[in-house]
């Protein structure tokens, strides 16, 4: 862990907003993570390993949101909240990646070889989103959606932190 966050290099001038520093280093993560599959399931949130090699990451996020109004708790709490989301998120990748290897199918053949299924489930009307969702072609779980998706609504709900702090 110690090796691969050291290579994490922030630029010497951070973005001016606080938004975009923040993206910048999720991005920063989410790519890490990607790059080693293993490192997302090993690490803790509420028993969080000793990394000196992971404190600017850290320190790149709190300078974010410092001087904005917001206490020390809650800038931690949101911290922990974009690192949690990015890892949590991650977890996932190493998941299908083994699944990939045992199976021979990625995501979409798998999802593709039990459609008869699916559809047997959702028939009947007792789940009309999974009907349509199915009649629209179904869902795709793409990891990297998923973390742009939840990584913008985390980023809202810290501006509206903001704006009530000032």
């Amino acid at each position: 862990m110690e090796a691969v966050f050291g290579r994490m290099r922030f630029p010497e001038e951070p973005p001016r907003h606080w938004r975009s520093r923040i993206e910048l280093a999720a991005r920063m993560l989410w790519a890490t993570f990607r790059r080693h599959l293993w490192l997302a399931p090993a690490m803790s949130v509420t028993r969080p390993q000793l990394i000196p090699s992971a404190l600017p990451f850290m320190k790149w996020v709190l300078g974010a949101l410092d001087g904005h109004g917001l206490d020390a708790v809650t800038m931690l709490t949101a911290y922990i909240t974009v690192f949690n989301h990015i890892r949590g998120t991650a977890i996932n990748l190493e998941f299908e990646a083994e699944a990939e290897a045992l199976t021979g199918l990625d995501a979409d053949a798998w999802m593709d070889a039990r459609k008869s299924a699916f559809d047997a489930i959702t028939a009947g009307g007792g789940l009309p989103l999974f009907e349509r969702l199915q009649a629209a072609g179904g869902y795709d779980f793409d990891m990297d959606a998923l973390f742009e998706f939840g990584l913008q609504r985390l980023l809202d709900g810290i501006a509206t932190l903001l704006a009530g702090a000032r």
